[in-house]
């Protein structure tokens, strides 16, 4: 069984939480309920790999509060984290433009030379829906170029920051990131193991 600590980082109110209990097959609360410190639940899941076959994933997950008044608490709970989310709010622009500021405070913290990151994209349901008030290509292009930027910024990513789009409503995705953070981690931290 591999072990891994990760982050869910981002704003108050970008649906880290709710991402984390549609993980956890608990059901979806509209109720806006905004992390107190930190949160941390474990889960195990089996992936397929091509190096090992089936493997186990023990995952410590720990959900950051987003509120700027527990940014001076939030530094001891990034330490030994392998992975994390950049978590934004895809109806919320300025939650997309905060996530410089997480990125930054993640490399302060993160004592991992090799972190695997996710930039997600959550709310995809409200995103699509009609009457879409945002600029669908506009969020995609900063998003990407955001992605390309913190690439070249910071010499300890040595995977590419990949991009998903996920609902906390409709779990689209939801597994997928997850999953998908399992196999970046084990191929930067434990490729030496096959």
């Amino acid at each position: 069984m591999l072990r891994f600590k990760m982050c869910l980082l981002g704003d108050g109110n970008v649906g880290k939480t709710s991402l984390k209990r549609r993980f956890f097959e608990k059901p979806f609360n509209s109720t806006y309920l905004p992390t107190m410190g930190a949160d941390l639940e474990t889960k195990t899941i089996s992936i397929e790999t091509k190096e090992l076959g089936k493997t186990e994933f023990k995952l410590q997950i720990w959900d950051l509060a987003g509120q700027p008044m527990y940014k001076q608490v939030r530094g001891d709970y990034y330490k030994g984290s392998a992975g994390a989310f950049l978590i934004f709010d895809l109806t919320n622009k300025k939650s997309l433009e905060n996530v410089d500021n997480w990125l930054y405070e993640l490399h302060r913290y993160a004592d991992q030379d090799k972190l695997a990151i996710i930039m997600l994209g959550n709310k995809n349901d409200l995103f699509y829906s009609p009457p879409v008030s945002i600029d669908n290509s506009e969020i995609k292009e900063e998003v990407f170029s955001k992605i390309k930027e913190f690439e070249k910024s910071f010499a300890n990513i040595k995977r590419p920051i990949k991009y998903i789009e996920t609902s906390a409503l409709t779990g689209e995705n939801v597994q997928r990131a997850f999953e998908e953070i399992c196999m970046m981690v084990f191929k930067t931290q434990y490729e030496s193991i096959v």
